[in-house]
């Protein structure tokens, strides 16, 4: 029976695998055409039973279901060997008297592939027996002789595992990504990504934008939430208090990051109802006129769980993210779990400007958790836009094959122009999948 595939072996209850058997070890090919050769294999076909209705006024009777009540059994015939020597040829046999010994105690698993067919089902054994003799030294007659061996199995046959998906690409409207979503980025050729709320319109000059003291600058998105990376490339002055704003929801509510002068001058601090609440706080030594880098996260959680912060300083490299800043990482919990955890971020300039930027890659990004196999690319504009995620029932498509868990959003920045797309087409087929419609016109 060349060409036909039958191996013991275990089937993963979790994914549906079938590979090498945890207690057993590897999988046995009973018809590799070396070890074991199969000569005939005989399946007894599935015995159903037909559950049957009827009423006492009215003749006859209906069939209401049919079930398969019986096990099955198949019988394969095997020859053995030839093998080199008689340690080789008591081994194998060893192992497939271990095999057949197994089940019901341990389970074991049949796959079975005939010859032509284009994939494996599967069968679960629920006891074997063979015809092996007990004494050893009778094995050698196996290599002339076939061997016969029975298995008892469940009635059904089964495939391979099917993982349905919505035709669109779209995991991460249901399960958060891996790696950083890209939402926001600004090489600081002009001031267009920000609105002015306090102080003095901000200055840009080779690639850095100048925040003057007293100045705040709001950017992004209202519907960001939890944060995966916002990075900053700063210049430190002294007598700073340069504040990073993640969420600000009012002047009494609002989340952010503070880097200062004096002791316990490094802070993550959430206002609550206009009381201030330590986050987490540290001692940082900043030397005045040198460049650093800033990372913060606000990690995702369940409604009704506080949010856990980091934030991360470190030594500029010339452009590029140096070695950690002494005492400059902080991690902590939000005082509540309501309060400034979504909306936009702001920049803010006390006591000295306060430049940000320069002529780098990433001085200044914001990236999301989520959605997963989505991405957001803003190119040829002279304004920075910020991609967002929706999860309003209201912003969802309605029209398509599965209900819609989320929306794609894109925030025009105050000024300037833009060439924004968010894109969930990783490439392959079908072509050109690359997003899900909008609601209605002019969404």
């Amino acid at each position: 029976m060349s060409g036909t595939i039958l191996r013991l072996g275990y089937s993963d209850p979790l994914t549906g695998v079938f590979g090498a058997h945890p207690q057993l070890g590897a999988v046995v090919d009973l018809n590799d055409g070396v070890t074991f050769t199969l000569e005939r294999l005989a399946i007894e076909p599935a015995t159903r039973t037909v559950i049957t209705a009827g009423n006492v006024r009215t003749s006859g009777e209906r069939g209401v279901r049919g079930v398969y009540r019986h096990n099955r059994r198949m019988t394969a015939e095997l020859r053995l060997g030839p093998m080199g020597t008689w340690t080789d040829l008591a081994a194998t046999v060893r192992v497939l008297v271990a095999w057949m010994a197994a089940p019901p105690d341990l389970t074991v698993a049949l796959s079975y592939q005939p010859l032509g067919a284009s994939s494996p089902v599967y069968l679960d054994v629920v006891a074997a027996a063979h015809d092996i003799p007990p004494d050893e030294a009778q094995w050698l007659r196996l290599e002339l002789e076939s061997l016969e061996v029975t298995f008892v199995c469940r009635p059904t046959m089964r495939g391979d595992r099917q993982w349905l998906q919505n035709l669109v690409v779209n995991p991460g409207f249901e399960v958060g990504s891996g790696p950083p979503v890209f939402a926001f980025g600004d090489a600081f050729v002009n001031t267009n990504a920000y609105s002015l709320t306090a102080g003095a319109a901000p200055t840009v000059a080779a690639n850095v934008m100048t925040v003057p003291s007293g100045t705040t600058l709001k950017f992004g998105s209202p519907a960001w939430g939890a944060i995966n990376l916002w990075q900053v490339r700063f210049q430190w002055v002294t007598g700073a208090f340069d504040r990073f704003t993640i969420h600000y929801t009012d002047p009494n509510n609002i989340l952010f990051v503070q880097v200062s002068s004096g002791g316990n001058n490094y802070i993550i601090q959430q206002l609550v109802g206009g009381v201030a609440h330590a986050v987490a706080t540290g001692t940082v030594t900043l030397t005045t006129g040198n460049w650093y880098w800033i990372n913060i996260t606000q990690f995702p959680t369940v409604p009704g769980d506080v949010a856990y912060m980091s934030a991360s300083l470190f030594n500029d490299n010339a452009g590029v993210i140096g070695t950690p800043v002494s005492g400059g990482s902080l991690t902590g919990p939000t005082f509540d779990a309501v309060t400034a955890l979504s909306g936009q971020m702001e920049l803010q300039a006390i006591g000295a400007s306060f430049p940000i930027g320069g002529a780098f890659a990433n001085v200044h990004i914001v990236s999301l958790f989520g959605p997963g196999g989505w991405s957001f690319s803003n190119n040829n504009g002279t304004g920075a836009p910020s991609g967002a995620w929706e999860r309003g029932g209201a912003s969802t498509y309605p029209g398509g094959p599965a209900t819609s868990f989320g929306a794609a959003r894109i925030d025009v920045a105050p000024a300037g122009t833009l060439n924004a797309y968010c894109s969930s087409y990783q490439g392959g087929a079908p072509a050109g999948t690359t997003a899900i419609p909008v609601n209605a016109p002019g969404n």
